[in-house]
């Protein structure tokens, strides 16, 4: 087999078709329905031939117990035992039990043993008094056990104080935001279990912290130092997550992740591109089925001015997922930049269809009727939009263009009067309701939007 814990990779890079039309397409599965089938496929032959030898004769000795006529409170320990015990085994091949449910299956099943012994089940001794060599390895293996079983003990007292400070640290992001004593709490839990998880948690904590140094500021000496030391932390923590587990996917996305931050202003690193492109590629190496990857991928070719590498990978993600919204979206921005309008507008349709709770995709086809000329079409999806949010500015701004275009000025006015209550510092307003008034194009006079033949979408916040 492939080992126990292999699983999960072994899922990403298997995964089966149809799993991507489904809710769980993102889903990092560890096990599969029942944790003895995940034990069978990982272990391989030597482990199916443990697991059956010990089935085996875990039965056998039920059923001879089960035969013996033994009465009072040692033949209901006996059967309550075995029975409870032969439940949660069954249990095991029909779905994933938590520790708790596990430790109590061997319990029961000790139990079972012992009270079996008690009452007569066959037992052979084997002497070592007398023995010299055979006596010696009995010493050396009981030794082993021993220390092996403590060193196990060990291990999971530490894996629990990880979990307890990787919990703490949660805390510390999501409900106080504070990245630096989140960080400190994750540098804990590594000292006391050392997972690919903490590293890759802490390289992101650590870009989070990196961003609010430049934001918003001037990048002066000392911060560019600062942001130096947090970017060469931050790019060594999820160098060690993949040194830490090699076949885990997450590990060379987050990589990348981090070298597409790079990419953008204020950081703007020129190497950055092919570094995020090289990780990319590793995380599709062992996860070829995912269509996020290539989504990235594609945005990053965008991002490189490279639209035809881009269109290629977003090909490729809606090949495996061809209901995936993101990969719409995307494609659309594209064609937008291509200046390919009647791909930008079936694009966008599809991701309103995909996304119908989402107002962002019907205002963004809203514009895009409209800047083709089909104002009834953008009329229908900016009212949608509208309704959804409840006072949607920027879709109430481009609703009065579309009204005002089919020359229904009672109409348009209607939507402008309503930005105009709700947005008052907006000196745009007065101006484009007195052209519709006056009959003229709305935009004249607008910031020179009538010049360039634009729309041109005011600071509105409301």
């Amino acid at each position: 087999g492939t080992g126990p814990g292999t699983f999960g990779p072994l899922w990403n890079m298997y995964k089966p078709e149809g799993i991507n039309l489904t809710p769980y397409w993102g889903a990092n599965f560890l096990y599969g329905f029942g944790l003895m089938p995940t034990l069978f496929v990982t272990t391989g032959i030597l482990g199916i031939l443990t697991w059956i030898w010990f089935f085996f004769f875990y039965l056998k000795m039920g059923i001879t117990a089960l035969r013996k006529p033994e009465e009072g409170i040692s033949r209901f320990f006996t059967v309550s035992s075995f029975f409870g015990s032969l439940f949660l085994w069954a249990t095991s091949f029909l779905y994933v039990p938590n520790l708790t449910i596990l430790t109590l299956a061997f319990f029961l099943t000790g139990i079972f043993l012992a009270t079996s012994v008690l009452h007569g089940s066959p037992v052979k001794n084997v002497v070592f008094r007398g023995k010299k060599f055979s006596g010696f390895v009995a010493v050396v293996l009981s030794m082993i056990l021993v220390i092996g079983t403590g060193m196990i003990g060990y291990t999971l007292l530490s894996r629990g104080a990880s979990s307890m400070y990787f919990n703490q640290a949660v805390l510390y992001a999501n409900r106080d935001a504070d990245i630096g004593r989140s960080i400190e709490s994750v540098n804990k839990a590594i000292g006391h279990a050392d997972f690919d998880f903490y590293y890759r948690t802490n390289a992101e904590l650590s870009l989070l912290q990196m961003n609010k140094l430049v934001e918003g500021k001037a990048v002066t000496e000392e911060t560019g130092k600062l942001v130096s030391e947090s970017l060469n932390n931050t790019l060594s923590l999820a160098e060690l997550a993949i040194d830490r587990d090699q076949f885990n996917y997450q590990n060379p996305l987050g990589l990348g992740q981090i070298y597409d931050t790079l990419l953008a202003p204020p950081f703007s690193v020129p190497e950055a591109y092919e570094k995020a492109k090289t990780a990319y590629q590793s995380a599709l190496v062992l996860a070829p089925h995912d269509p996020e990857i290539y989504l990235r991928l594609g945005k990053l070719e965008m991002e490189h001015n490279n639209l035809s590498g881009a269109k290629e990978y977003i090909q490729e993600a809606l090949n495996e997922k061809n209901d995936y919204a993101d990969a719409y979206f995307l494609s659309a921005k594209v064609a937008i930049l291509e200046n390919n309008l009647k791909q930008a507008i079936k694009d966008s349709e599809a991701l309103a269809v995909l996304s119908q709770n989402n107002p962002g995709a019907y205002f963004q086809l809203g514009v895009l009727y409209y800047t083709a000329g089909d104002y009834q079409s953008a009329i229908k999806v900016l009212q949608e939009a509208d309704r959804m949010v409840g006072g949607y500015a920027n879709a109430k701004y481009f609703l009065g263009l579309a009204y005002a275009k089919l020359g229904n000025a009672e109409a348009a006015i209607q939507q402008f009067q309503g930005l105009k209550t709700t947005n008052p510092d907006n000196a745009d307003l007065p101006t484009i309701i007195e052209n519709i008034k006056n009959n003229r194009d709305p935009l004249y006079k607008i910031s020179g939007a009538q010049a360039r033949g634009e729309a041109t979408v005011p600071p509105l916040t409301q």
